[in-house]
């Protein structure tokens, strides 16, 4: 009877030994496609990061040269504004701190009242905010912030222009 129970022991044993070793390679193989798997996201991710930024570049690109060419009208800044602004009226996570967050709202609500009472420093970090938001949390208030942004920037310049040929 003892010999019969060391049998049973060692078969279960065994049994257990070669479940275990058979699992063990199941997981290895399930391990090593979920991080062929967080590659591939990761590099989609990165694929989707480059694209949102270089449309916002691609964008702030045109206004500049719009800008250049005194072709950006303060009503269109203002609009842009105040469109953006209606956006920013729910509070959603991102990438900001709160100083920045509440810098980019203040921004384009002043831009929205007034578009000159906004420099275009201002306009520049409201765009990198805005981009930012964008680009880290593909957040698409983000995008229109540095939209505004660039129109209010492209304003600035174009009224720039506007009287620096005035002046001559």
């Amino acid at each position: 009877m003892a010999i019969g129970f060391v049998g049973i022991i060692i078969t279960i044993i065994t049994s257990v030994a070669s479940l275990a070793y058979w699992l063990g390679r199941k997981f290895a193989n399930i391990d090593a496609k979920f991080r062929s798997i967080d590659r591939r996201i990761e590099g989609i991710e990165r694929a989707l990061r480059g694209l949102a930024f270089a449309s916002s570049e691609g964008h702030k690109a045109i206004i500049d040269f719009l800008a250049l060419k005194g072709l950006i009208e303060r009503r269109e800044a203002e609009y842009l504004s105040k469109r953006v602004e209606s956006e920013f009226r729910l509070h959603a996570p991102n990438p900001l701190t709160e100083e920045e967050l509440k810098f980019l709202k203040e921004f384009i609500s002043r831009a929205a009242r007034n578009v000159d009472e906004v420099t275009i420093e201002e306009a520049e970090r409201a765009y990198e905010l805005g981009l930012r938001m964008f680009t880290e949390d593909f957040d698409v208030k983000g995008f229109l912030a540095a939209i505004a942004a660039t129109y209010v920037r492209g304003y600035l310049v174009s009224k720039e222009v506007k009287e620096g040929s005035r002046a001559r």
